[in-house]
């Protein structure tokens, strides 16, 4: 089948890794489909990050109108997937499905906890915030920070290939060495502003999606269950993988990406 006549995927990445990290899956998806990653959410100052990433969806939408001459199937992991689906529901003519890939709602009455803590000035203290805050951003060389990197359990359970991807990807030349290609202030700011107003999205999902959830990740049940369900949306299970499973099983999610495609029958 010609690149033209091919059905084209969007894909939009986790906080803090850029598309280069998801280089082995994207690749394989290429076999059966063309494929356009915004590389790094939040970068450019014309789409800046406010409050419930309204900036990072129209960065997001922009870049498919200028980069898909057709609708496109939007396939997200954690922020990507939250920015997809908010895009799609803005603007469901630029997509003709929708994949989520565990994505981190705040949703239902967890999401007034969450709108109160940004109220009271509390949202720095949040985990995912202060951590990233804190991070380590240079090395002497990219051996030194794969060395870093490899002794963290977050990064423990990615596929080989996906961790020297992220090096390569997340990681830029800089005097005396290298540092984070992905700001880690930007970062921080991207957490800080996760949408709470998720749940005020009461018209269905004009387009068929699926939320897909690791079975071993941090993300709550209950709340992606009632997501799924008010959107008329498939929630299905990735077997072994953590929050970031698209990484640690590359292979295995570019494969149930298209087999959850396929499921999906447009509305």
């Amino acid at each position: 089948m010609g690149l033209m006549q091919r059905k084209v995927i969007h894909f939009a990445h986790a906080n803090g890794f850029p598309a280069g990290t998801y280089r082995k899956m994207l690749r394989l998806l290429e076999q059966q489909y063309a494929v356009v990653a915004i590389e790094k959410l939040g970068h450019n100052p014309d789409y800046p990050i406010d409050e419930n990433w309204q900036g990072l969806v129209r960065e997001l939408t922009d870049h498919i109108e200028r980069r898909a001459d057709r609708p496109v199937i939007g396939v997200g992991h954690s922020l990507g997937g939250i920015v997809t689906f908010i895009a799609a529901y803005r603007r469901p003519q630029l997509f003709s499905r929708v994949v989520m890939l565990d994505p981190p709602l705040v949703y239902g009455p967890f999401a007034l906890f969450v709108f109160l803590a940004k109220k009271l000035g509390l949202i720095d203290q949040v985990k995912l915030v202060s951590q990233t805050r804190k991070r380590r951003t240079r090395w002497s060389g990219r051996e030194e920070a794969a060395a870093h990197f490899s002794a963290i359990p977050l990064f423990q359970r990615f596929d080989p290939d996906c961790l020297r991807d992220y090096i390569d990807s997340g990681t830029v030349g800089v005097d005396g060495g290298v540092a984070l290609s992905f700001d880690s202030g930007r970062e921080a700011s991207i957490f800080r502003t996760t949408p709470h107003n998720l749940t005020c999205l009461r018209r269905r999902l004009p387009l068929p999606g699926a939320v897909v959830v690791g079975e071993d990740s941090y993300t709550a049940g209950a709340m992606l269950r009632c997501f799924a369900r008010r959107h008329g949306m498939l929630l299905e299970s990735f077997r072994d993988g953590s929050h970031l499973f698209p990484l640690e099983y590359p292979e295995r999610t570019a494969l149930f990406i298209t087999d959850t495609i396929e499921k999906l029958q447009p509305i």
